[in-house]
Parts: structure tokens; sequence; C-alpha cells
């Protein structure tokens, strides 16, 4: 099982994503394997910090039916950038003390230019080319003790 760092480490990356969360309506949190959530009524965005980077899931919430799980920070990559991630360097030879801050506030920074994702509206899916997923029992159950609902 793949091993997340703690956000914590990352107090600008923290401020940024709690003032998104007021912005928006969202709860925010942390729990045992999801860095840091975002939650909404019937969604949730997902980010988790490892020693290979920075990933954002969009997860849908419905009442009833599957709950599927969606490569955001992908989706995002492709559709929305304006600019180049840049490194100093080749990333593979680079530490992740110099690798995961530039990608955690990129993947914030495209995450704050979606106002739609981040209102929970949906339309972005029709766009969307990536494979979706069921969203793993051990995410649902994290994301159940944020939630007064049953979501598996």
């Amino acid at each position: 099982m793949e091993s997340y760092l703690n956000i914590s480490t990352y107090p600008d990356a923290m401020q940024h994503l709690s003032a998104l969360a007021d912005q928006y309506h969202l709860r925010a949190s942390q729990t045992q394997h999801i860095s840091y959530c975002l939650l909404g009524s019937d969604f949730a965005i997902l980010l988790f910090l490892s020693r290979d980077g920075v990933d954002l899931r969009f997860v849908d919430l419905p009442e009833a039916g599957k709950h599927y799980c969606y490569a955001l920070a992908h989706y995002l990559f492709r559709h929305r950038r304006k600019k180049e991630l840049v490194y100093p360097g080749n990333p593979g030879d680079l530490p992740p003390s110099v690798t995961i801050p530039i990608a955690l506030s990129f993947c914030i920074e495209l995450l704050a230019a979606s106002p739609d994702i981040l209102s929970g509206d949906r339309t972005w899916l029709q766009t969307y080319d990536f494979d979706r997923m069921e969203t793993p029992k051990i995410w649902l159950n994290d994301l159940h003790e944020l939630t007064a609902s049953k979501l598996i």
C-alpha cells in the first residue's frame, strides 16, 4: 500500500485549498488514506500526496448506485492547462522535496481555475477521455466518516 504524505508539510497549499473550500462551500478535511478532501453535497475532490507525486480524483457520490472515481489531475492537465509544468531540471533526478511542492502548486492552480468542477457541475464529464474506476472501498470508508450517509 502506498504511503501518503501529510499535507500539513505544505501550509501554503493547505491555505489555498481551504480558501477554495470556503469559496465553494465545501467541507475540507484530511483522513487516514486521503491527504486532503474537498467534500460537496454529492461529490468529493480527493488530493493524494506521495513521494511519487500529486494526484487529484473526482468522486461522484450519488445517493444510490455505484460511486465512480475520475482522474481529475489528468483531465485538468490535458484539457485546462494554460502553461507548462516546469521543474528546475529533470524531474526524475530531483528529490520529492523539490518536485512535490511544484506539482502540488500546479494542481491547485488548475483546480482553482475550474469553478464548474468545484461547484459540482458534471458537464465536464462529457469530455472526460480517461477510464473511470469504481471508487476503492478504503476511500469510501474515509468519506463515510466525513458524511452522515452510508456510501458503501
